[in-house]
């Protein structure tokens, strides 16, 4: 099986890093990951891999402008592109480990991908229809908390209206339209 030696803070800032430099294919995978960063208990599990694993959930994300799948999870026989219910799987399984295979321009030469890429020759299969599993879960989370977050702020913006603080209505209103411009990662 593949050890947990990376750190996971190091595997945190590697996740903000990809989200902050890639496009993804898939918007709402970017809901995903933000998840799966900000659940101790999931980026403990979470192992970074270059070929899919045939135990565990994984994950399979793509950036844009590769040819690969846009987003897959898989999880024994359970095979999805939608990532909803994929979080809603790793909501109810979050003890699995998450085997996340990302795709993107650069990934061989990138120093960010190559301090958290872990080896799982024991554990690959051959062909491109492994399994992606552990994504569900954490894509349920990431969704409850961005919701969360978005409602927060939009009280916020109604409390400074009722106050009358034009300054602090202008300063939220603009982090407001920054969200929903990069989609609430």
């Amino acid at each position: 099986m593949v050890q947990g030696r990376v750190d996971t803070s190091t595997k945190k800032r590697f996740i903000k890093w990809f989200m902050e430099h890639f496009e993804l294919q898939n918007a709402q995978a970017a809901w995903l990951l933000s998840y799966i960063s900000s659940q101790d208990r999931l980026i403990r599990k979470t192992h970074f891999v270059d070929e899919t694993v045939s135990d565990g959930i994984t994950l399979i994300i793509s950036a844009a402008g590769t040819r690969t799948p846009a987003f897959q999870y898989s999880r024994e026989e359970h095979v999805t592109t939608d990532v909803r219910k994929a979080l809603y799987d790793l909501y109810h399984h979050p003890d699995e480990p998450i085997y996340l295979v990302l795709h993107f321009a650069g990934k061989e030469a990138s120093p960010h991908y190559n301090a958290v890429v872990e080896g799982t020759s024991a554990l690959t299969q051959s062909g491109a229809d492994g399994p992606i599993q552990q994504l569900a879960v954490d894509l349920l989370m990431e969704f409850v908390e961005q919701r969360s977050h978005r409602q927060m702020l939009l009280d916020a913006i109604d409390r400074s209206l009722e106050a009358g603080d034009r300054e602090t209505f202008l300063q939220l209103s603009e982090a407001f339209r920054e969200q929903e411009a990069r989609g609430w990662r």
